[in-house]
Order: structure tokens, then sequence, then C-alpha cells
């Protein structure tokens, strides 16, 4: 007995798709190679479609993508496409769009052959990048009716894997800046921004907390993802007690592919969550208990 379980990319679904930490696991494992991403028993290559405009012919180009079987059985996969959009939280959002035009869409690959897909749109270069998801999905084996019973059962996992495609605009503008630093109760938040015509990836952040004078206190390196053209994505990284007390600055540093983006912060007096100290206990002398103090016999005389 077979049965089969899928793992991948959500599919043109209108739908919010929330990556969870393990689909964040897969994409790591996938992005190790520059050339071909690689799904247990079949590449694709390459990682992602740029489509530009000829300017001598006003036409748009088209692109190949390879498929590969790296398995002995025969492999079967359909291709679908989305319009592709992110969220300030990372969250994929897809919505279904003619924009992009391929074949084939149905696919069966021999085992250790390769077949093409040619990926193309209908869509105008225009003055903003736009994105889309083409999605190639593993198949099940046809149907080959009754088979003879077994105790054992067998798991298969069907892959879905998404290529990012760009339309790029008439003329390119990268740019992207670090805004809302904020710091309350050890918790550092702040947005990249793109406010460039077209993507770019995030590919490294890299926090420093440097102590009053100027030295290391910690250091946080994230990996970040793309960031879509006009986009925002949104971070927060907790930063433990005792190096939030002795941090007087902040830096962060966003490595993408075509440079890095830098920002300094310095952080409120009471970043850290220290409780604020009551205005008429501020000037106690030092060592004092700041807990209400009973009153003395005179006033509790002129009181009664």
């Amino acid at each position: 007995m077979e049965k089969y379980s899928r793992v991948g990319d959500p599919g043109p679904n209108p739908k919010v798709f929330h990556y969870n930490a393990a689909w964040r696991v897969v994409l790591a494992l996938l992005c190790l190679s520059a050339h071909r991403s690689w799904a247990g028993n079949f590449s694709v290559w390459p990682l992602e479609v740029t489509l530009s405009q000829d300017n001598a012919r006003e036409l748009l180009t088209t692109e190949l993508l390879t498929l590969r079987n790296e398995s002995d059985e025969l492999l079967r996969f359909q291709v679908s496409v989305a319009q592709w959009d992110q969220s300030p939280s990372g969250e994929m959002l897809l919505k279904p769009t003619d924009d992009i035009v391929y074949f084939p869409a149905l696919l069966a690959i021999p085992p250790r052959e390769v077949r093409k897909i040619r990926v193309g749109t209908v869509a105008r270069a225009e003055s903003v990048e736009k994105s889309y998801r083409l999605f190639v999905e593993q198949l099940p084996e046809p149907d080959r009716g009754p088979q003879p019973q077994s105790s054992q059962v067998r798991v298969k996992v069907l892959t879905k894997m998404g290529i990012p495609i760009f339309v790029q605009p008439h003329k390119l503008s990268r740019a992207g800046e670090i805004t809302g630093l904020t710091m309350a109760r050890g918790l550092l938040g702040f947005q990249i921004k793109n406010t460039g015509n077209t993507h770019f990836e995030a590919r490294k952040i890299r926090v420093t907390g440097l102590a009053g004078a100027g030295n290391p206190q910690f250091n946080e390196e994230i990996s970040g993802w793309y960031i879509l053209a006009g986009g925002v994505r949104d971070y927060e990284i907790p930063i433990p007690a005792a190096d939030c007390r002795r941090t007087r600055q902040v830096e962060i540093t966003v490595a993408t592919e075509h440079g890095e983006i830098k920002e300094t912060f310095s952080p409120p007096p009471d970043a850290c969550g220290t409780p604020s100290i009551p205005a008429d206990t501020a000037n106690l002398p030092s060592g004092t208990n700041r807990r209400a103090q009973p009153p003395s016999p005179s006033t509790a005389r002129r009181n009664r």
C-alpha cells in the first residue's frame, strides 16, 4: 500500500500562505546551490526567471526552465502560476493570474532525463517590477488498478516547488532603507523597506550593539529573503537584559546582492524595560528603600 504526502509551496491559492519553521528549513536547504534547486528526486534550474523587454523590438524575452529527473522512476509534473506579493510579516500572498504563459503544463520525465519548460508573459513592462511564482508540482503515479495486498505501507513524498518570476520595469532603480527603529523592554524592532522599483534579497541581516566606549556588546545575525518592489519587511530581535543595559548604540547592516544598507540607532533610556522612578522619590539618597514610607509621628499628629 502506498500513501502520498505533499511538501512545498502552497500553489496558486489567493489565501495567505503562512511559512512555518519546517518550511523555512526546506527553503534554506533548497537554496544551498546557487544554480540548481534540488527537491529529493528531481532538480530545477534556474532558481529564478527574469523577463525583460527587448527595446529594439518592444517584445518581452522568454526563458527556459530545466527539470531533471534524478530518480530511477518515471516522474510526472503539472505546472501552474500565481501573482506573488508579500505582507510586512513575511507571509506569501498569492492570487490567480493570466499574465504568465508557459508550455507544457504537464510533463512526464523518464529516469535520469531532462525536460524544458518555456516561460513568457503577455503583460507589458511598466514602471514597477511585477512578481509571480511558477509552481512545479509532482503528481502521484497513475492508478494501476487492483494490486496485491501488502502489510507494508510505503509513504511517497510529493514535492511542490515555487520558482520566482520577475517582469522587469523599463528602467531599474535599486534602493532600500532601514526605518522604524524602536527598542522597548529589550525588544529591538525595525523595518527593511524597498524604495526602488525592483526586488532585492536581504541575504544576511547583522545587528551589533555597542557599549559606551564603542566596544561590541552583542552581535546577532539572521537570514532574510526577497523584499519585493515597494515592499516592507518587519523584524523584531530580543536583546538579552545584560547586553541591553550596556548598549548605547545599535548598528544594523543588511547585505543584499547589490551591496549593503546600514543604519544606526541610539536606544532611549528606558529601552530595556527599567521601571520608571516616581518623581517624589527620585532624589532620595542612594540605598534608600523607595517603597512608600510610614508618616513621621509629627506628621501623623497633624493629620489627625
